[in-house]
């Protein structure tokens, strides 16, 4: 039986919406950095190791943040260019 692990994929902590709802809005201690593509790829390198040592099955990719489409659409690309070549 095939199972499916999960990765949650948090490229920055930054914001720019303020949502009445949000959870984190007293955590201003939160790194503001932006992930660069290197290191997304390191990421996606240890995943891939990680995924074959343990013998995963299916690794299902959630992008969360902050907001997770704030380095924009060219990062999210080669994010993805890279994840689907892992």
């Amino acid at each position: 039986m095939a199972r499916t692990y999960g990765l949650k994929f948090k490229p920055t902590n930054q914001c720019n919406l303020r949502c009445t709802y949000c959870y984190a809005e007293n955590l201003k201690s939160l790194n503001p950095k932006t992930m660069t593509l290197q290191e997304a790829k390191e990421v996606f390198d240890w995943v891939l190791k990680y995924c074959k040592e343990y013998n995963f099955d299916k690794l299902s990719v959630t992008w969360h943040g902050g907001e997770p489409l704030l380095p924009g659409a060219e990062f999210m690309e080669q994010c993805v260019v890279l994840y689907r070549t892992v």
